[in-house]
């Protein structure tokens, strides 16, 4: 379980449960800066009955976290992070 806090359009704080659960999709590499990094994509599936999202996220062989992109909110989207 994972808790999330958003703003509602009535600035107030609003905190929603969700169940998430982590599986590997394989190997996918990835391109940044025009380095092509081999990782592992990991897919996050998260559930509410109000929300659902999806987070990726690519690990390198060393177990580090290269690229992820997260869910912001629903209004907002997605926010992709690259980690050098």
């Amino acid at each position: 379980m994972r808790t999330h806090d958003f703003l509602d359009d009535q600035d107030q704080i609003v905190t929603m449960v969700l169940s998430c659960e982590i599986a590997s999709q394989g190997a996918d590499a990835i391109t940044r800066l025009g380095e092509t990094i081999n990782a592992t994509r990991y897919e996050e599936q998260c559930v509410s009955d109000d929300l659902t999202l999806t987070n990726l996220y690519w690990v390198n062989n060393t177990r580090g976290i290269v690229r992820s992109l997260q869910a912001v909110s629903p209004d907002a989207g997605y926010v992709q992070v690259d980690v050098f």
